[in-house]
């Protein structure tokens, strides 16, 4: 994904949390299946209001925004923040901070991710640990387990990710073999009607 990508870079003063949001992870979200529109959606920089504070006797409104809030078929359901290259994305402040958009009362999601251009790590509100902590540059050989855990398809059927293919078809289209050796080896040739005839 990042083939052509100098990570180098990122040593660059200049290369910022905005550099890294659309170098890096816009990338990684539009593989995972995510877009602007349609069914999977990306919603950047949505104001989410925190009860109010007091100062003294003054009440403020506060409001806190996430990076990303990504939507499954309608619903939100993992939260990804960006930090700059040299922020710490596996324990302190940043996880801390990204762990209150996940539990907000208009969010509350179980997964939420960082990502600095170093690494995508990825919590769930009931481990301290990452559940899955990669680094960008090895992404294209791990991407099963990014998949895994964050296409939409692992939020809404997750079972979908482990159906294999059904050989027997496979078989059969390729022209290998036909429905009804397939489907009744048993059964001489000569005495069955031929199944795929009868097939709408």
């Amino acid at each position: 994904m990042f083939g052509h990508f100098d990570f180098s870079i990122l040593a660059d003063v200049d290369f910022k949390e905005d550099a890294v949001r659309e170098e890096l992870i816009v990338p990684i979200l539009n593989r995972l299946g995510y877009s602007a529109t349609g069914e999977h959606r990306i919603l950047r920089s949505k104001p989410l209001v925190h009860p109010f504070v007091y100062i003294g006797t003054k009440q403020f409104k506060v409001n806190i925004i996430p990076d990303y809030l990504l939507s499954v078929a309608g619903s939100i359901m993992w939260v990804l923040d960006a930090k700059a290259p040299a922020e710490d994305i596996l324990s302190g402040k940043h996880v801390e901070q990204a762990y209150s958009y996940a539990i907000h009362k208009d969010v509350r999601v179980s997964v939420y991710g960082l990502c600095n251009g170093h690494t995508l790590a990825v919590f769930h509100i009931s481990h301290v640990e990452p559940i899955l902590n990669v680094p960008l540059m090895e992404i294209d050989a791990r991407w099963e387990e990014v998949n895994r855990v964050l296409c939409p398809i692992a939020f809404i059927d997750p079972e979908r990710l482990d159906f294999l293919p059904d050989f027997g078809l496979t078989m059969l289209r390729l022209g290998g073999a036909t429905f009804e050796t397939i489907f009744f080896p048993w059964v001489p040739i000569n005495c069955i009607v031929k199944v795929s005839d009868c097939l709408v």
